[in-house]
C-alpha cells in the first residue's frame, strides 16, 4: 500500500513539471518571435552611425616622397534605415573610393614651413555618396582634409653602428675592436628625414656564451620612408681566451726639485689585469709606468700622495693597481 502510495505521488511530481517545463518553453517561443518582431521594426528606422571606406592614391609626383602618410580609410558619419547599414557592415569588402592626384580638386598649401596640397573631403562627398546605396546620406567626413605634403628624395651616406648585447663565456673576451663590413650606408629618401640620421644601426641582435670570433650577417633596422644600400652589413667580433695576470714595478717620483729627496712607502705597486692568450707573450715590465708626481702635495688633503699608473699596453682589460696612494717622507 505504501509502495503505491509512494509510485502515485512521483507520476504526480512527473506530471507538474511537465506542464510547468511546457509553459516554459511556450514563454520562451513567444519571447523570441516578439523579439525578433521588434528587431526587424526598429530596422525600417533610419540609424545615425559611423562607417569606414576605403580610399586609393593614383598618380602621386615621382621622385618625391609623402612627408606624413595618408590615411587609407575614410570615417563616415551616415544616416540609413537600420537593413541598409545592417547589409552594409555585413557585405563584402568594398571597392576603394581613387583619389586621382592629377585631377583633383586640390588647393595650394600657404604655409612657408610647408610645400604641397591639400583637398577637402567635402569636396569628394557626391563621388562617395554615388559608390554607396542611394538611400545611405552622408553627414560627416573624417578627416575633413587630406594634405599631400610632399619631400625631395635624396641620398646621404652614413656610418653603421652595430647594436649588440654580448654576453662572454668565462674567460672569454672582446680581442680588439668590433668591425663592420662596409662600415657605412647610403641612403635614400626624403630630406627632411635624412638631415636627422647621422647613423644608422643594425637589428638588435644578443649574443650569449660566446667563446669565439664571431661573424654575423645583419639587416639594417627599417627606417620608415628610407631605403639602405646595402641592406645588410658583415658584422666581426674577434673573440679570445684570456688569463689574469700580475707584475709589481717600482713606483717613480717626478717633479721633485733637485734639493729634495722624496722617499715612498711602499716603493712598488702591483698591477693586475686581464690579457688575452695571443698577446700573453708580448708583455713585460717596462710597459708599464707608475708615478708619483711631487706638485701634487698642494693639492692633497691627506699624508698620502696619489699613484697615477700612466702607460701600460692597450691590449689588457680591466686593469687594476694597488696601493692607490702611499706614504712618503721629504728629505733635504
Amino acid at each position: 500500500m505504501k509502495k503505491q502510495k509512494g509510485w502515485n505521488l512521483r507520476q504526480y511530481i512527473r506530471g507538474k513539471r511537465y506542464k510547468l517545463d511546457q509553459r516554459i518553453i511556450v514563454f520562451l517561443v513567444f519571447l523570441l518571435v516578439s523579439t525578433i518582431l521588434w528587431f526587424l521594426n526598429e530596422l525600417n528606422k533610419n540609424f545615425t552611425s559611423l562607417i569606414s571606406y576605403p580610399v586609393k592614391y593614383t598618380n602621386l609626383p615621382k621622385h618625391k616622397v609623402l612627408v606624413k602618410d595618408l590615411p587609407t580609410r575614410l570615417n563616415l558619419i551616415v544616416k540609413a534605415p537600420g537593413y541598409t547599414l545592417l547589409k552594409y557592415k555585413l557585405s563584402n569588402p568594398k571597392v576603394p573610393l581613387i583619389i586621382n592626384y592629377n585631377s583633383s580638386s586640390l588647393f595650394k598649401i600657404t604655409n612657408e614651413n610647408s610645400t604641397g596640397f591639400y583637398l577637402l573631403t567635402s569636396n569628394i562627398k557626391s563621388r562617395i555618396s554615388r559608390q554607396l546605396q542611394s538611400d545611405i546620406q552622408i553627414i560627416e567626413i573624417s578627416p575633413d582634409t587630406l594634405m599631400f605634403e610632399f619631400d625631395e628624395i635624396v641620398s646621404k651616406k652614413v656610418l653603421v653602428i652595430a647594436d649588440l648585447d654580448i654576453e662572454y663565456e668565462k674567460q672569454f673576451m672582446l680581442k680588439g675592436k668590433i668591425t663592420i663590413e662596409p662600415d657605412s650606408v647610403t641612403l635614400l629618401g626624403p630630406n627632411v628625414i635624412l638631415d636627422t640620421l647621422p647613423e644608422v644601426k643594425t637589428k638588435h641582435q644578443k649574443l650569449v656564451k660566446v667563446n669565439q670570433t664571431v661573424k654575423k650577417t645583419l639587416p639594417i633596422e627599417n627606417i620608415k620612408n628610407v631605403t639602405f644600400s646595402p641592406r645588410k652589413v658583415m658584422v666581426n667580433i674577434p673573440v679570445e681566451q684570456f688569463t689574469e695576470t700580475k707584475y709589481d714595478i717600482p713606483i717613480e717620483t717626478i717633479n721633485v726639485p733637485d734639493t729634495l729627496d722624496l722617499k715612498l712607502f711602499p716603493r712598488t705597486v702591483s698591477i693586475t689585469f686581464l690579457v688575452g692568450l695571443s698577446d700573453y707573450n708580448k708583455l713585460s715590465s717596462h710597459l708599464f709606468r707608475a708615478v708619483v708626481d711631487y706638485q701634487s702635495l698642494e693639492k692633497s688633503i691627506s699624508n698620502k700622495l696619489k699613484v697615477d699608473l700612466v702607460k701600460y699596453p692597450g691590449y689588457i682589460r680591466s686593469v687594476r693597481f694597488h696601493p692607490m696612494n702611499v706614504d712618503y717622507i721629504i728629505e733635504k
